[in-house]
């Protein structure tokens, strides 16, 4: 017992008896307050109010029965009780200990004399059930803490001996695809690959000859339904129901394994990229060394391979470079823009000799923004740049012949009819200033001087005195003057030319409304080229003199592009052309 004072509660309704045990617990020197109720409702107020370290209830009360202390999820358990009963009660009494009662007493003067001996065996019995218990919650919790460790779990947890399962967490059916009662009755080797039984089972009696420590290693195991698993394995010794078995934590590492594959085969096609590409494949330092070049790079370059080539060129801008500047130029694009595609290049090989290459480079840097290196693809362009010269010299000689021909054929028609000649100059010269106002590329604009240059070459098939007729045309005649369009195009349609000189010529009479002859073409379906043309054909052929009829002067021109712009004539180009004349004071020569 406690040198502490001991509080003890007798709840019994004969006052008798309660003095009775008072008295003997006093005359004991125990040091305890005793405190007595007749009924439950005193029990529980006293409870309540000063709880005692043990209790001694009557089973039967004035109110009620021990038993409902016993039951009662609020009472029961706070403090030892020692249920009361008179003689000839006793399996009554110990259907209440069954409720939760410590011990039961059959009151007599003999139990009332043992009562202080009875009530610290009662303590001691309290103290180790206590203690008992918290162990038994603290056990209780530890397992519930290794249950859920191994329920779970992200590895497979096995324990083998004798080469058998004796225990599995549900992870290890998870990877295995068994239950638990399918792994106990399977050999451990069953579950391993074919190829792989040889170094797991090794492994295993090496273990269990204690000859290698707890360790990792990799294999294959062959779940329910027949597929194949990567595991990573660590294994240790340990003893299970007094016996020498394995330990081992499995993880499924399938996942991992194929992105390894993966991986390995991405590396191995990027290698084979790297290594057989036709176009160069580079890595340079900011100082302007290589880093990086494939066997493409290398040739290009005029070396054996890309070894032979990163040890010997220390200086890109010396060494590579045509002109060393320009090495400069190309790392600030590259760092202005991040990128530069299609950026050529004059550089020099390993020989000497010149070399024009195109790059497609990007910068690379840090996190912090420092430039790592320069890297990207580089494709010798030099053969596509010498056809490229070649054909640019074929063009010239063809625009050249061409020009040629045009002239013969001009001085022809010019020996026909004296006024055409200058008329077709003027046109040329006009035409070839609306295409520079309208903005159109070199090409369109050298395409539209030639085509004016031979718009009326039709004329050289109408008979010559038509065409320097003095008095008005006869409605045949002036049918055979329209003729000229159709005449000029079929003998320009099979000539070799960059531009369509022969719809030009055909459709310089079109209109806008679709007046117009020899197809009647309307707006857009007629070429921009051709709706040039009319415009300056018009302004040239009324302002200027005619065998037939004098000029009307060039006021009276322009007053019929303003007047009909939109209408017979292409708007663009007849607002550039009264801007032309009206604003610029460009002049008919």
């Amino acid at each position: 017992m406690d040198d502490g004072p001991l509080r003890i509660l007798i709840v019994e309704d004969e006052q008798a008896h309660a003095e009775a045990i008072r008295r003997s617990l006093k005359t004991a020197g125990l040091k305890a307050e005793v405190l007595v109720a007749g009924t439950l409702m005193e029990y529980r107020e006293i409870a309540v109010a000063r709880p005692p370290e043990i209790a001694l209830l009557d089973l039967n009360l004035p109110d009620g029965r021990a038993v409902e202390v016993l039951t009662s999820p609020a009472e029961a358990g706070l403090f030892p009780i020692l249920i009361m009963t008179s003689y000839g009660n006793e399996e009554i009494a110990v259907e209440a200990m069954k409720s939760g009662a410590l011990d039961y007493i059959v009151k007599s003067p003999e139990a009332f004399s043992e009562m202080p001996r009875i009530v610290e065996r009662a303590l001691r019995e309290w103290r180790l059930l206590q203690e008992r218990k918290q162990a038994d919650e603290a056990l209780r919790v530890l397992l519930e803490r290794y249950r859920q460790l191994w329920e779970n779990a992200n590895e497979a947890i096995l324990v083998a001996q004798d080469g058998r399962l004796k225990f599995v967490n549900p992870m290890a059916c998870e990877v295995t695809g068994y239950s638990e009662e399918e792994l106990a009755s399977l050999p451990f080797v069953d579950l391993i690959h074919p190829d792989d039984r040889e170094i797991v089972v090794k492994s295993y009696l090496k273990r269990l000859k204690l000859e290698t420590p707890a360790n990792r290693y990799v294999f294959r195991v062959v779940t329910k339904e027949g597929t194949i698993k990567w595991v990573e394995i660590g294994a240790a010794l340990i003893e299970w129901e007094d016996r020498l078995a394995t330990l081992s934590l499995l993880t499924d590492i399938t996942s991992r394994k194929q992105s390894d594959e993966a991986l390995r085969e991405s590396e191995e096609k990027y290698r084979n990229l790297f290594e057989n590409a036709v176009e160069g494949i580079f890595r340079t330092s900011p100082e302007g060394r290589f880093l990086i070049a494939n066997p493409a790079l290398a040739r290009i370059y005029g070396y054996g391979s890309p070894e032979e080539m990163i040890g010997s060129i220390t200086d890109l801008a010396g060494q590579v470079y045509a002109d060393p500047e320009e090495r400069q130029a190309f790392t600030r694009a590259i760092e202005e823009e991040g990128e530069v595609k299609g950026y050529e290049l004059q550089l020099k090989r390993k020989d000497g000799s010149g070399l024009c290459v195109s790059m497609n480079a990007r910068v690379v840097r840090d996190e912090a923004g420092k430039i790592l290196y320069y890297e990207g693809l580089a494709e010798d362009i030099t053969p596509r740049k010498k056809s490229e010269e070649k054909l640019r010299d074929t063009l010239e000689s063809l625009r050249s012949a061409l020009r040629t021909t045009i002239q013969v054929m001009v001085a022809a028609v010019e020996t026909r009819d004296p006024y055409t000649a200058g008329h077709q100059k003027r046109v040329t010269d006009l035409a070839g200033t609306l295409a520079q106002e309208l903005g159109l590329a070199q090409e369109t604009i050298e395409g539209i001087r030639m085509a004016g240059s031979i718009h009326d070459l039709g004329k050289i098939s109408v008979p010559a005195e038509i065409l320097s007729k003095p008095t008005k045309l006869t409605e045949i005649e002036f049918a055979l003057i329209k003729a000229h369009s159709q005449y000029g195009y079929e003998i320009l349609k099979d000539v070799e030319s960059p531009w369509p000189l022969a719809d030009m010529v055909l459709q310089h009479h079109e209109r806008m409304d679709g007046s117009g002859y020899p197809q009647g073409l309307k707006g857009e379906a007629i070429l921009l080229e051709a709706r040039i043309l009319a415009v300056a054909d018009v302004v040239e052929s009324i302002s200027a003199h005619r065998p037939y009829r004098p000029g009307h002067g060039i006021e009276t021109a322009l007053k019929e592009i303003e007047h009909k712009a939109g209408v017979l004539y292409d708007r663009a180009v007849a607002e550039v052309c009264l801007h032309l004349f009206r604003e610029k004071g460009y002049k008919l020569e």
